[in-house]
């Protein structure tokens, strides 16, 4: 599963069968503890702007895997098949982008001009101090107005950070997300060998 803030995927087993995917409403039938459940997961969806993918049942007539997405277009395709490892149909979900990349991508952030491109971890404070003590803040603060000061004390301790704080390195190696996915897929392997040669 991916969480993220900026466009991101989350699936699991939800089990809350009383949750008409094409109307986004809470059937009759269910026990109150789980109407209230499946409520609070469509006022969440509602409140991160979610939609739900799944559009085919998982388990008998319900559809309990559900695979939640903050922008439809990361998910090309959602399909299921029955697995001898759960009561549940396996769901697989394609992607529009290759988890193995996301190495490249975590790159990618380290912009060279602003804050999260310093590894401030290797900094040395004591000359920042210095560089800092020797600045008129004073006559930073009068060259504008009040307004635009916020943006040239910003600017000016930007600029002192890059010119005094060591650059972040690029992440080695392969990124947690993507071997943990490679870990999971393996054991779903070894597994469904060891359900097939029952």
């Amino acid at each position: 599963a991916v969480v993220s803030t900026q466009s991101g995927h989350y699936g699991r087993d939800f089990n809350l069968p009383h949750i008409d995917w094409e109307t986004l409403e809470v059937r009759s039938g269910g026990t109150s503890e789980s109407n209230l459940s499946a409520q609070r997961l469509l006022n969440f969806m509602s409140t991160y702007l979610l939609s739900q993918m799944v559009n085919v049942p998982t388990r008998g007539n319900n559809i309990l895997d559900l695979v939640l997405c903050n922008n439809n277009r990361l998910v090309l395709d959602v399909m299921t098949e029955p697995t001898d490892l759960s009561d549940h149909d396996m769901v697989n979900v394609l992607l529009s982008f290759d988890p193995g990349v996301l190495e490249d991508a975590q790159a990618s952030y380290l912009d060279e001009s602003n804050f999260r491109s310093l590894d401030f971890n290797r900094a040395d404070f004591s000359e920042l101090n210095k560089v800092f003590s020797g600045i008129d803040w004073k006559e930073l603060r009068d060259s504008g107005t009040f307004e635009e000061f916020p943006a040239k004390f910003t600017k000016k301790l930007l600029t002192v950070c890059l010119e005094n704080v060591p650059k972040k390195r690029p992440p080695s190696g392969k990124p947690k997300l993507y071997n943990s996915v490679r870990r999971r897929k393996s054991k779903l392997k070894i597994r469904l060998s060891a359900a097939t040669l029952r």
